[in-house]
């Protein structure tokens, strides 16, 4: 924690928003070198429900997609109102080869033993359920 910076709350704010980069950031190499997520989802969709941040300055272009912004935390893609991504439908992804890098690179596996998961303000039960039900994944470096 970063002492006399702010109040507590701003301070665990900005802890977690670095955690949420550094792993942004490795799920970006990763895209950049042509590595995707290799998780076994078999029609699990746990990851399509709830928020799906865009990094533009990553490589995702906002243009590509129905976007929506959540303040203090960045532009996400659009969601149903049951919270699913809106491109998500019965057969699966509608937009699977153009998807947006964190659903490329993002391994529920390694993240539901992840640092972040345990402090997540947008933690999502269901995706930390499917990661430990699919063994161990690579936690980004």
């Amino acid at each position: 924690m970063i002492v006399g910076s702010g109040t507590m709350i701003e301070d665990v704010e900005a802890d977690l928003a670095a955690e949420h980069n550094r792993i942004a950031e490795a799920e970006a190499r990763g895209r950049r070198q042509g590595i995707q997520s290799d998780v076994p989802c078999n029609g699990c969709t746990a990851c399509c429900h709830g928020p799906i941040v865009l990094h533009p300055s990553l490589g995702d272009d906002p243009s590509h997609y129905a976007t929506e912004l959540i303040e203090g935390f960045g532009l996400i893609l659009r969601r149903n109102p049951d919270g699913s991504c809106i491109y998500l439908t019965k057969g699966g992804c509608s937009i699977w080869p153009n998807r947006p890098g964190v659903c490329r690179a993002f391994d529920c596996r390694a993240y539901a033993r992840s640092a972040w998961a345990k402090l997540d303000p947008l933690r999502d039960e269901a995706v930390i359920a499917a990661g430990l039900s699919r063994g161990k994944g690579n936690v980004p470096a």
